[in-house]
């Protein structure tokens, strides 16, 4: 038989023993719920690693795609741009192959003319005609793809430097844009008719001032342009009759289909008359 003492004993060392198991239990418990904490952050933080990865790249990806569009974009306007270098290659070849046909006419015509010309005054006349149309072409290409110039400017930079000092020139009109081919024409019937005043304009008689005058405007459906100096006006008719004078009235009754006056009063003086739809085709 136990006694009750013993009995006591063993139940207070089975507590003890119990309590022990717990408090191991509790430990491996808290162990355990630490471990699974700590992989959790790690979890966590790979997580959030990853998201920022992937962030970062999607960043990269829609940066790509811009710069790949930016480059689609730059791609086609260098296309266009050759393209229309091109085409404009092809026009300027097509443009001065027709100016050195008109020049070589201009020529022919002049060589069947009876009247005989001294070589500097040939020459003279040659290299006026020649830069009346290249400073066309300058201006076609200072205003790359423009089909118009404008007329003001044109004047200005042609005749200007071919008058020089010998007269004042006086331009008077409205902002107007001609076609290329029209600013051929006018640009030569202009130097015909500035080299004849300034070869007779002023033979005679005393001028304090050598003016050269050109106004033009456009009351629809002509346009209208007058030509003066202050000289001695048509003293020598057969002066107005020469090659310079078939030259005008080829360029204005034919190539342009207007028509023309000349008087004097006060000067010489031209009027022109041109259908304004010859100076848009």
């Amino acid at each position: 038989m136990f006694r009750s003492v013993d009995i006591i004993k063993t139940i207070k060392l089975l507590k003890e023993e119990n309590n022990t198991l717990k408090s191991k239990v509790q430990l491996s418990k808290t162990i355990i719920e630490d471990l699974e904490d700590q992989r959790l952050n790690i979890t966590l933080k790979s997580l959030q690693e990853l998201k920022k990865k992937n962030e970062k790249l999607n960043a990269q990806n829609i940066k790509l795609q811009k710069t790949e569009k930016e480059l689609s974009i730059k791609n086609d306007h260098l296309e266009k741009a050759i393209e229309n270098k091109n085409l404009l290659m092809k026009e300027i070849h097509h443009r001065v192959k027709n100016n050195l046909q008109l020049l070589s006419s201009l020529l022919s015509i002049q060589k069947r003319n009876n009247k005989v010309y001294d070589n500097s005054e040939l020459i003279i006349g040659i290299t006026n005609r020649i830069t009346a149309i290249s400073s066309l072409h300058q201006m076609l290409y200072q205003n790359f793809g423009s089909e118009l110039i404008n007329l003001e400017d044109y004047l200005n930079k042609t005749f200007k430097p071919i008058i020089n000092s010998e007269a004042k020139l006086v331009i008077d009109g409205p902002s107007f844009m001609i076609s290329i081919e029209a600013c051929t024409y006018l640009g030569l019937i202009l130097n015909e008719l500035i080299t004849n005043s300034l070869k007779h304009g002023w033979k005679t008689g005393n001028f304090k001032e050598k003016i050269i005058r050109i106004s033009f405007h456009t009351p629809p459906p002509h346009f209208s342009l007058h030509y003066s100096d202050n000289g001695n006006g048509l003293i020598d008719t057969s002066s107005k009759e020469g090659f310079g004078k078939s030259i005008i009235s080829l360029l204005i009754t034919k190539q342009m289909t207007g028509k023309y006056k000349e008087y004097s009063k006060e000067g010489y003086n031209m009027e022109i008359e041109i259908p304004e739809k010859e100076l848009s085709n």
